[in-house]
């Protein structure tokens, strides 16, 4: 049986996803210094849309890098999906890093 051939839009869109995860990074630092701005408590709209930028950052990290490995594995002509795996792995690993910076941090500031 032939395989019919499709137009590469899985890597376009794992790129996009990639980008947005990407993207979340620049919206974190702008809310960052207005949560410093209500004082000590912020209100609960800021806690969640801080909470859910923070939560969108790796969930789009992981789908990125899910589709461009569904796509590098049907078309490995794709340069989209290859950046694609790229930028999502590159978030995540900063994804971690960060994490484990503010774990260290926590654990320094208690003792």
């Amino acid at each position: 049986m032939s395989e019919v051939s499709r137009p590469p839009r899985l890597g376009r869109i794992a790129l996009g996803v990639g980008i947005a995860s990407l993207a979340t990074i620049p919206v974190m630092l702008v809310l960052v210094p207005i949560g410093g701005l209500f004082g000590r408590r912020p209100p609960i709209a800021y806690e969640l849309a801080f909470g859910g930028v923070l939560l969108l950052m790796p969930l789009l990290a992981i789908s990125a890098v899910a589709m461009g490995h569904i796509t590098v594995r049907r078309n490995k002509a794709d340069g989209s999906a290859k950046i694609a795996l790229a930028i999502g792995y590159a978030v995540l690993g900063l994804t971690v890093l960060v994490i484990g910076l503010w774990f260290v941090w926590e654990l320094a500031m208690t003792r």
